[in-house]
């Protein structure tokens, strides 16, 4: 690209908070991948002492950032894109059937198919997980009564 050549990228609103939200997961990845709080520049921040020891310990890909991750990959584009990708989302949701197991549902929508998108959705926007010995995620959602 030559010097005098812009790249403008123009998003609406809704890409926006797609992009923005995929590039600071991105980001925390490239930390990560790149050993970022065993730096020296990690080791030099003026940064809360007792969260800088737990952060050494757990490091950046721990389980707040796949709370985080999920949120940013299925929160909010399920939100901004569902209507507009129907047949696409039918199809994860065949997709995710495959990987659920011990599924129980007492919505009546799910009569015929369950809908595994919008129950993960749901565990993840309220904070309904459950990590089981470092193995599996537990998701919960619950029909409000």
């Amino acid at each position: 690209m030559s010097k005098t050549e812009k790249n403008d990228i123009n998003l609406d609103q809704d890409g926006n908070l797609i992009f923005q939200s995929y590039f600071i997961i991105e980001l925390l990845i490239k930390l990560k991948d790149n050993n970022f709080v065993n730096s020296d520049y990690f080791n030099k921040m003026d940064y809360n002492p007792f969260s800088k020891e737990l952060l050494k310990k757990v490091d950046i890909d721990n389980q707040g950032m796949l709370m985080l991750t999920l949120y940013a990959l299925l929160v909010i584009p399920k939100e901004i894109l569902q209507t507009s990708y129907v047949p696409d989302f039918e199809q994860i949701n065949i997709q995710l059937s495959s990987y659920c197991h011990n599924t129980e549902t007492n919505y009546s929508s799910d009569s015929e198919n369950i809908d595994y998108i919008r129950h993960l959705r749901n565990a993840v926007a309220h904070g309904r997980m459950s990590f089981v010995n470092n193995s599996h995620l537990i998701f919960e959602d619950e029909v409000n009564k």
